[in-house]
């Protein structure tokens, strides 16, 4: 309107109304340009806040997944085709493996049954992680040399007898005396008894390649004769030659059954055996030839064995996890004195660092005139908050361990941990007590209240949620912290006694079991158990929070 008056031309209601129109348009493009500059922020930042929460969510889910569910791949020269009637050494015929109730087994290669009854391993451990001594118990017409804790039997009756009221037991028996078993509380174990015996020739080194395995495919297509060259299946270029295992025998049996064959289907390509000596020379003789054979048989014949590769899955993280203490370093039983280790770990800190932390928090807004050393102060407190635990742990080494000969024990590792989250609490809880309302105090000072009163009663209450939540922050890093307690701490598996008893806490646990490569499924059992505490004091510190304030 102005520019229509100042340009000295007659005022009409025609150029008032375009004058209007033109204005109109121009807002109108300028709230459109406002309006899209504002939705492409909206999506970026939501989409940077999603990008977050899902990758936060796939770290979380990642770890929690592997460790309540194991899941790995394993090579072996043992097939993972179990039966609970398996032919063995030790007896004419098949044989079968009974257990006691409480051995925490699904199933077990003839290997490591024959190494538990000739006594290596004595201990369960070596086989399912569970520390319990092995009792083997066979009959006297077993054949073979056993291991000095085997016992003999006069019958299978007996045997299941025993192994039922023996922890830890095992019990070998012929397949045809199953019949006396069923009245026992026992556990039948299928055994793995077969591998895939080859002519030395398969695994040699051609062209820079080499046959390194096979898996269950791959096994049946061979079987079944749909591979002619062992370039099929990632080998070198050299003839297959399938030799067929003797009719009746078991690996006659198993082959069978593997390959999805009949005696009628059988492929023409396969060379035909007449009994296991001739199966063994075939097998031996014929470059490119591969069978099946019992494992006992291959390794008594020095027989060449491809490995097989196949996708173990199971539950991992169990309650006798959390129940039973360590044993041989981790690589046995399960965390439950390192969980309560952990537990003294956090309780001590807590103890030492809060007091001081909000104390200091306390001189820094309320006492200390605001000059240039409480500013000197801060920034030290900020710069000792960014310092790596590492560090820490050198000092803590050197002062704790060193200097003030406390030992490597929690003590020294507690105190540590105290003052590597001191900054953590004092800056939070100065944080905390400066958003205070100065009104809270001045109101407080009228009514005749001390400073120290004020402080006490009314300031530290109502700071007391930005206070708590900084101290819940300084747990978090202390729980999950490893660096600052490997030289101070040390790395006993066993329940502390006493202030100077060295420990391991969860977070050390975790380091140990992926630096000496123990089991990552352990490893990531671990790693969820150490979240969930997290989780746990996270959440019941909010809930107490919110119910009291």
């Amino acid at each position: 309107m102005s520019r229509l008056i100042n340009s000295h031309l007659p005022v009409t209601e025609a150029s008032i109304d375009e004058l209007i129109k033109t204005e109109q348009k121009k807002a109108n493009v300028h709230f459109k340009k406002m309006n899209r500059a504002n939705n492409l922020a909206t999506v970026i930042l939501w989409t940077a806040a999603g990008l977050t929460l899902a990758i936060l969510i796939y770290i979380l889910g990642f770890i929690i997944y592997k460790g309540f569910r194991s899941d790995n791949v394993i090579e072996s020269g043992i097939i993972n085709t179990a039966a609970a009637e398996t032919p063995t050494d030790w007896y004419d015929g098949d044989s079968i493996l009974i257990v006691n109730k409480k051995i925490r087994l699904k199933e077990i290669t003839i290997t490591d049954l024959n190494s538990l009854l000739e006594g290596k391993p004595s201990n369960w451990g070596n086989i399912n992680e569970q520390d319990l001594k092995v009792y083997p118990f066979v009959l006297h017409s077993v054949k073979g040399e056993t291991g000095k804790n085997t016992t003999l039997k006069n019958t299978a009756a007996e045997i299941a007898s025993a192994v039922e009221k023996q922890e830890g037991a095992m019990g070998l028996i012929p397949a045809n005396q199953a019949g006396q078993i069923k009245d026992y509380n026992v556990k039948i174990i299928p055994v793995q008894p077969l591998s895939i015996a080859v002519n030395p020739s398969v695994l040699e080194i051609r062209d820079n390649r080499k046959l390194r395995y096979i898996d269950r495919d791959m096994m049946k297509n061979i079987l079944a004769g749909n591979v002619s060259n062992w370039q099929q299946v990632n080998g070198i270029n050299l003839p297959l030659r399938l030799v067929i295992p003797p009719a009746g025998s078991y690996e006659y049996k198993a082959f069978l059954k593997l390959s999805g064959l009949t005696a009628e289907t059988l492929p023409k390509t396969g060379i035909k055996s007449g009994n296991s000596s001739d199966y063994i020379e075939k097998i031996r003789d014929y470059p490119g030839s591969v069978g099946l054979m019992l494992s006992t048989v291959a390794a008594t014949h020095d027989m060449t064995m491809l490995n097989y590769q196949f996708r173990k899955t199971g539950r991992n993280l169990q309650l006798w996890f959390l129940f039973e203490e360590p044993r041989r370093a981790g690589r046995v039983g399960g965390i439950s004195s390192i969980v309560i280790n952990t537990v003294y770990m956090v309780l001590l800190t807590v103890l030492f660092s809060t007091p001081l932390g909000i104390g200091a928090a306390i001189y820094l807004t309320e006492y200390a005139s605001q000059g240039r050393m409480v500013k000197i102060l801060r920034l030290g407190t900020e710069t000792l908050a960014g310092i790596p635990s590492i560090i820490f742990g050198l000092f803590g080494f050197i002062v704790f361990v060193g200097y003030m000969h406390l030992g490597i024990g929690l003590l020294s590792g507690t105190l540590t941990l105290t003052l590597m989250i001191l900054p953590t609490i004092v800056r939070t809880s100065e944080e905390a007590i400066k958003a205070v309302p100065r009104s809270f105090r001045a109101g407080s000072l009228a009514l005749g209240a001390g400073k120290w009163q004020t402080i006490y009663k009314v300031v530290i209450p109502a700071a007391a949620p930005g206070i708590l939540t900084g101290v819940i922050l300084a747990i978090g890093r202390a729980v999950g912290e490893t660096a600052a307690l490997l030289f101070t701490m040390g790395f006993d598996y066993n329940r502390v006694k006493n202030l100077s008893t060295s420990a391991r806490v969860l977070s050390t646990h975790l380091y140990q079991l992926v630096k000496e490569g123990i089991s990552f499924d352990r490893a990531f059992a671990t790693a969820t158990i150490l979240i969930v505490i997290v989780l746990f004091v996270n959440v019941v510190s909010t809930k107490l929070v919110v119910r009291k304030y």
